[in-house]
């Protein structure tokens, strides 16, 4: 009864000559192969097969069910081949479509082990019950005692009778993976054949080791209905993300798609660069966005244009104009605005430097130069610099100013070592500078974009078509570069003669005077972690640490008063010995220093960066940053003629409804807020609502009276509100083709759950920024009304879903979502709640509101005119149309996100399990998985349409085998050469594979990321150790910076990385395993 089941493989029976595949000689038979036992679901069989001999060629034996030889036989006999083989067994094709489903929904190779056990032991013991009920039947009717016994049917695992086997989930995981790997190409094909609309990024949940994941994120680019590629990658940059991104536009391109007309994403902004490098047709015809905020363009003077300085007798000529001043005033000095600019290609130098000298009056010329002056020299030209433009570079009198003017002078350096290696160079950097005085954060950007617009409240137009080509070098520069160049540098003077009107602010220093007051800073720009004074005693060192270093940056500080006890001071490092280490960073933390103090107040070293003036005294709001918010300015005079004005779309000024950041600016007064009653908000009756709403006109100083004048005023918005809606100012205008998702915009302001107002805001929130296309309700409301003699608004009210269903929304433009988002923030975001008094929005919901704000300012949130977001979705019984929406990323989110979360993170899926884990979402899929089988039917069914039927099943099918190969890789992809060397990661090599050898595992990885060695999370106890000690080093060096360098840390790892104990690692890798510790 448990005979095993044979397969009898003996494909010379099946062709005239066996011809062997390594050569094409023929083979002959050279005996029986030792059969190979294959698992099916409920049984194993056994494959017997002849070897092969290959005399009158190359020599070799074959065994009948090599790949290369099953391979070389025609289709269909090898399509009858019935299993996946490994080295001494194999799984059947249905257990393998077992694993590949089951994997799909949340049965990874554990569960399908214990289905085959389940199965196996089944069958088993069904058999053997059959047996023993065949023996029960003989005995119970047998009338004579039986002189012998039956035969035992023995054991599951008995290998001399039933021998049954069921392989472990490490080897069906390695199986499937070897099945995925196989079907990878067609896979990759029959992908790239689809079109792009949108993309999105979803986060990591695949392959963690201890918690840490060896991927950082797994990047998605889908459209509405199919995830185009995916991406598992190990850092947070672009760079890793832009080569796979630019071969689907690629791909696009080849086999006959047009670009997208708009993108989705989650962060829209910081992704800007990356999409439209990809896509370009995205970018073009744009209206600046700095014109949603009333700002005009930096314009230069109409005569001003760049003089070009071709030689370099020229340049000496203007140099030593310029550098005369200095030698007949020994105590003279000037500025002069530095840029540079260089080829993409160029890896060394800069390829023109451009200066603007702050001494050329903008009236006058001492160089035949237009205002205010500026002079292009093509360094790339020069041997050596004109020694005249030496002397300018590093003279000690010559200020030097710009954005990254240190950067661009290294450059220079690199490129004149015989002149400028042992030289020091006199700069302002722009961005400190604004910091100074007051006029950025240091946490701001300080592009020079930002400071033109924080300064000059103009905007720069920074083409990046412009900033990046390979035109610089030419003998004659684009007139439109030259212009670029020209502005950069005009810009740059402009900003900091600017910013020079204000006054620079406070700031400790080492001159301050013993006693003064100050706060000690968790790191530059962090939270304040203690308050004390500055010690009278400054000792050379003090506790081990010196004070007195030559660039003169840390203070002995008296601390009286600790908030954080737990920040750790980066300058008091533990001893090497010491076993208790409360922070990576191996530094005592300030309670340990208080407690080991015994005193109420102790000494710290510390750096001068971290140290801010003590300004808890009660003098009022210290600080206030304007924020750019839109609101309405309506004439509301009546207008004795002609058209009325539009409104403006933006208006600066301070927001109404915004608290101040700082601690001492919150005026909230829980007490003039009181609602004793707990209310649930599902069941708030309406009269409560109104109260709440009522309580948030009350202004700091107690309660306004209501007057009738409110209902008026409300009355006025909504009709000017509407007239913009039917005619909105920039209409025309389009901002950005890369949208933020509405989906994210909404959860971006963190609201409690438990507030009463919460459902009706987002309610409201939701209606401005989604607002009903008008054509569509008109159409729903006459039906409504005709079939169920209810409104629209009462359709609604009783039967969303239904209204949802037919009736498309649309995103309006900015000059109408940002006055009606502000209306929405003005009257919900300071409304109390009734439990306890609490507003909606606390001060970090106001700050991710005016995030929103901005958004929809620059029209992240608005769509755009012509591009279908609502597709048809048939017609209902009563003729109205049905609509599905396709907008933002939603269908990652809930779709292929939610997997991600619920199937791969339960199963810690490994990188190889899903390398090939994409799928169509949101298609019913009603065939199997196997694509190359699909499109080789396809193909025969169209070939052979003239002579059988069947072609129009495969209709609506994308058939890859019939277009171009692809070279889209999707899954692991190798990781860009510009982060293996920012990171000193060696290439793949075969050296490296011999001086590196691996696990297979681990084996793998490194050839997909195209690296010597995986990048794998410490593992190692002598890889922890090295971490940790690395740790101290990097926290000291970082000299009070308030960031730890990770990035310098990943690299030094790298270097010194062995295989062994040590693999490579990103900074991402190394900043999550801190946090895990």
């Amino acid at each position: 009864m448990y005979r095993p089941r044979v397969f009898l493989w003996l494909p010379h029976f099946f062709v005239d000559v066996l011809l062997c595949p390594e050569c094409g000689k023929k083979l002959e038979k050279n005996g029986i192969a030792p059969p190979r036992r294959v698992i099916d679901m409920d049984e194993c069989f056994y494959i017997v097969t002849w070897q092969y001999y290959c005399r009158e060629g190359c020599q070799t034996h074959q065994r009948g069910w090599n790949p290369k030889l099953i391979n070389s036989l025609p289709p269909y006999v090898r399509l009858a081949f019935p299993a996946i083989l490994s080295r001494c067994s194999g799984l059947s094709h249905n257990v393998l479509a077992q694993l590949r489903v089951g994997n799909q929904h949340k049965m990874g190779p554990t569960g399908v082990r214990s289905l085959l056990f389940e199965m196996h032991t089944l069958r088993f013991n069904r058999l053997q019950a059959q047996y023993l009920e065949a023996i029960f039947e003989l005995e119970r009717g047998r009338t004579t005692p039986n002189s012998g016994e039956y035969p035992s049917f023995g054991t599951f695992d008995d290998p001399e009778k039933y021998a049954g086997f069921v392989p472990s989930e490490h080897y069906l995981a390695e199986m499937m993976n070897k099945a995925i790997e196989k079907d990878e190409p067609e896979a990759n094909q029959h992908t790239a054949c689809i079109g792009v609309r949108k993309k999105k990024q979803i986060i990591k949940h695949i392959a963690t080791y201890e918690g840490v994941p060896i991927f950082n994120a797994l990047w998605t680019c889908m459209d509405a209905r199919y995830i185009r590629t995916q991406v598992l990658t190990s850092t947070k940059s672009h760079e890793e993300r832009s080569g796979p991104l630019a071969a689907v536009a690629k791909s696009l391109k080849l086999y006959g798609y047009d670009d997208p007309k708009v993108a989705f994403s989650d962060d829209p902004v910081k992704d800007k660069a990356l999409i439209y490098g990809a896509f370009p047709s995205l970018a073009e015809k744009l209206t600046p966005i700095a014109t949603a905020h009333g700002l005009k363009a930096l314009e230069p003077p109409a005569n001003f244009s760049p003089n070009f300085l071709a030689t370099g007798q020229q340049t000496e000529q203007v140099c030593s104009a310029l550098m005369a001043p200095l030698e007949l005033d020994p105590t003279a000095h000037f500025c002069v605005s530095l840029d540079a600019e260089w080829n993409v290609s160029r890896k060394v130098g800069v390829s023109i430097l451009q200066i603007a000298p702050h001494t050329l009056p903008l009236s006058a010329f001492i160089i035949p130069i237009s205002s205010p002056g500026r002079c292009t020299f093509l360094v790339h030209k020069f041997k050596t610099l004109p020694i005249s433009l030496l002397r300018l570079l590093v003279s000690n009198r010559v200020f030097k100013i710009g954005v990254g003017v240190k950067g661009d002078l290294t450059r220079l350096k690199k490129q004149f070592p015989s002149q400028l290696s042992d030289q020091t160079f006199n700069v302002i950097d722009l961005k400190e500078y604004a910091v100074q005085r007051g006029i950025i954060r240091r946490k701001d950007s300080g592009a020079l974009d930002a400071l033109v617009e924080k300064v000059l409240r103009q905007y720069l137009p920074k083409d990046d078509s412009l900033r990046r080509n390979e035109d610089w070098e030419l003998k004659k520069i684009p007139p439109a570069l030259l212009r670029y160049a020209a502005l950069d540098v005009l810009a740059s003077r402009l900003v900091f003669e600017k910013a020079s009107e204000a006054a620079p602010i406070d700031s400790v220093t080492i001159d301050s005077p013993a006693g003064t007051r100050v706060a000690l800073l968790v790191h530059d720009g962090g939270q304040i972690a203690a308050y004390g004074s500055i010690a009278a005693e400054q000792p050379t060192t003090f506790g081990g640490v010196r004070v007195a270093v030559p660039r003169r940056d840390r203070v002995v500080v008296e601390v009286d008063e600790v908030l954080i006890h737990s920040a750790a001071l980066l300058l008091h490092q533990m001893p090497k010995t010491s076993k208790e280490r409360r922070t990576a960073a191996g530094a005592f933390t300030l309670g340990q220093l208080q407690l080991a103090s015994l005193t109420p107040t102790f000494c710290v070293v510390t750096f001068l960066n971290l140290l801010v003036f003590d300004r808890r005294q009660p003098v009022g709001l210290v600080f206030f940053r304007l924020r750019y918010v839109n609101s309405l300015s309506f004439d509301t005079e009546g207008s004795t003629g002609g058209s009325s004005k539009s409104p403006p779309v933006v208006q600066t000024a301070m927001s109404r409804a915004e608290p101040a950041e700082d601690g001492d600016g919150d005026t909230d007064n829980e007490s003039e807020l009181d609602f004793a009653d707990e209310v649930d908000h599902p069941d708030i009756p309406e009269s409560i609502k109104l109260q709440m709403l009522e309580a948030n006109t009350e202004n700091s100083n107690g309660k306004r009276s209501i007057d009738d004048s409110s209902d008026s005023e409300n009355t006025n918005f909504f009709t000017k509100l509407r007239q913009l809606i039917e005619c909105p100012p920039d209409g025309d205008n389009v901002y950005t083709r890369l949208k933020k998702d509405i989906f994210h915009a909404f959860h971006m302001i963190p609201t409690s759950k438990d507030h009463g107002l919460r459902v009706d805001f987002v309610r409201a929130l939701r209606d401005h920024l989604m607002r009903w296309d008008p054509v569509a309700r008109d159409s729903v409301d006459k039906t409504c009304r005709k079939v169920f003699n209810r409104t629209f608004d009462e359709m609604l009210a009783s039967n969303p879903r239904f209204i949802q269903a037919r009736t498309p929304r649309y995103g309006p433009p900015p000059s109408v979502l940002v006055p009606a988002i502000q209306h929405v923030y003005d009257m919900f975001g300071n409304a109390p709640n009734a439990k306890d008094g609490a507003p909606l929005f606390s001060k970090e919901a106001w700050k991710k509101a005016n995030a929103v704000l901005e958004l929809a300012r620059e029209g992240y949130l608005s769509d755009l005119d012509g591009v279908t977001i609502f597709e048809k979705a048939g017609v209902d019984n009563y003729g109205m149309q049905k609509f599905k929406n396709t907008r933002g990323t939603g269908k990652v989110e809930g779709g292929p996100h939610g997997n991600v979360y619920r199937k791969f993170g339960a199963l810690n899926a490994s990188p190889r399990l899903t390398a090939w884990a994409k799928h169509v979402y949101g298609v019913d899929w009603e065939y199997h998985h196997d694509l190359k089988l699909i499109n080789r039917t396809s193909f025969l069914l169209n070939y052979l349409a003239d002579v059988i039927g069947g072609a129009e099943a495969y209709s609506g099918w994308l058939n890859g085998d019939l277009y171009e190969r692809t070279e889209e890789q999707f899954g692991l992809c190798p990781v860009p050469d510009a982060i293996q060397i920012r990171l000193d990661m060696e290439p793949f090599s075969e050296e490296a594979a011999q001086k590196f050898p691996l696990n297979k595992n681990n084996d793998w990885l490194r050839k997909r990321q195209g690296l010597a060695l995986p990048t794998i999370p410490p593992t190692t106890i002598e890889a922890r150790k090295y971490f940790f000690s690395q740790m101290k080093k990097v926290a000291v060096q970082s000299s009070g910076a308030g960031k730890i360098e990770y990035e310098t840390l990943a690299k030094e790892w790298n270097g010194s990385a062995d295989g062994k104990e040590r693999f490579y690692v990103t900074s991402e890798i190394l900043v999550a395993y801190a946090k895990s510790w």
